[in-house]
């Protein structure tokens, strides 16, 4: 049995010294492949890391987003189906209520 596994190993030893550039080779495959692995899992986990923080920090609690629209019902005297726009002067008037804290325009 002790006579077999030495023959093995020394089979495996004389393979792997003639056979160097082949050796090699598979060395930088197998180190290539678990690199690019590891670097491309930790990309995505980074990615949805930072994906979703930003998200967080954007649309959390508290933040209301209002785009101009139009009327579903009759309100105040007006029709309905008339058109609400958003003046900057509104925005202007917003920030002056205690319970907002920053307004922030966006114009298309």
């Amino acid at each position: 049995m002790l006579a077999m596994r030495r023959e093995v190993v020394r089979e495996a030893l004389f393979s792997l010294y003639h056979h160097r550039f082949r050796v090699g080779l598979s060395m930088l495959g197998i180190s290539w492949g678990i690199i690019s692995v590891v670097s491309l899992l930790a990309y995505g986990s980074g990615f949805a890391a930072a994906f979703d923080n930003g998200f967080r920090g954007a649309f959390s609690d508290g933040v209301t987003v209002a785009f101009p629209a139009q009327t579903s019902m009759q309100a105040g005297g007006e029709r309905a189906g008339r058109r609400v726009r958003v003046r900057p002067a509104d925005i202007l008037a917003l920030e002056e209520l205690p319970f907002i804290k920053h307004v922030s325009p966006e114009f298309f």
